[in-house]
């Protein structure tokens, strides 16, 4: 049972390394998109952030003890923003 719990507990530091190391990685990626002129630029580093979010959630989410609230507050505004491309 100890062994359990110490892997379980070892899998859940991993993904809050891993959300929080994805978190550093958004953040850099949010400043190109600020610094870039292009749109298209702009539009490629934004589906990039999208699939990271998406993907660090998928595969890390459900180990995670904490999530930061910065990423939380990432993925809440692209969720909103495909809803309102959606209804377009």
């Amino acid at each position: 049972m100890s062994s359990n719990n110490n892997s379980s507990a070892s899998a859940s530091v991993a993904a809050n390394q891993a959300l929080i190391s994805l978190l550093v990685r958004l953040e850099v990626l949010i400043q190109q998109v600020l610094q870039v002129s292009s749109e298209e630029e702009k539009m490629a580093l934004s589906r990039t952030i999208a699939r990271e979010v998406n993907n660090g959630i998928r595969v890390h989410g459900t180990a995670a003890t904490f999530v930061p609230p910065r990423l939380l507050s990432i993925a809440a505004k692209l969720f909103s923003a495909q809803r309102r491309t959606s209804a377009l």
